[in-house]
């Protein structure tokens, strides 16, 4: 069954206040996974794309570097790698060079880009739920006693990501890291 006949159910289902809750609640999770809002998992999106700026920072130091040197190396698919650099580059993170010598290239430095940006810009929104950065959502909020904790999750995690940066996380790489820890 397709997102939009679950919805519709949904709504023909509402009946009292707390199923009026739920289902609203359903319907939202349902049309953040549609949007590709954040889930609890980060998707391949961030750890590839991760994965692609960090052979950027790697190895674009003689010159742009093409997204089939950054495939071999990383076992990425080209196509997916072309799909991520389209994002990266809007997002002003990577830069584009055409021609035979052409290629990708960091639009700033490593030590410019924090993973926050980096999973920004590949993921959406990082809030964990979207009842407290939307006052609107839910109408329990007031009363709802683990918006706090989800709040303050959301806030470390955001900080956290904000406050490391591409060439941290190259600077704590060893040789050995060169081999994918996730697929």
């Amino acid at each position: 069954m397709g997102t939009a006949k679950i919805i519709r159910a949904a709504t023909a289902c509402q009946k009292d206040e707390q199923s009026v809750i739920f289902f609203k609640s359903i319907k939202q999770m349902l049309q953040a996974t549609e949007q590709g809002l954040p889930r609890m998992k980060l998707t391949t999106r961030s750890r590839y794309g991760t994965r692609m700026l960090l052979d950027l920072a790697q190895n674009g130091g003689n010159g742009p570097v093409r997204v089939s040197e950054i495939a071999h190396r990383q076992g990425i698919s080209v196509k997916y790698l072309e799909k991520l650099s389209r994002i990266l580059k809007k997002a002003g993170l990577i830069r584009s060079m055409r021609g035979s010598k052409g290629g990708h290239l960091l639009a700033k430095p490593p030590s410019s880009i924090s993973m926050g940006e980096i999973v920004r810009a590949l993921e959406g929104d990082l809030n964990l739920v979207t009842c407290w950065t939307e006052r609107t959502s839910c109408p329990r909020l007031k009363t709802c006693v683990t918006s706090r904790l989800w709040q303050e999750v959301s806030k470390a995690l955001l900080e956290r990501l904000d406050s490391m940066t591409l060439e941290e996380l190259l600077k704590a790489s060893t040789p050995e890291d060169a081999t994918p820890c996730c697929e």
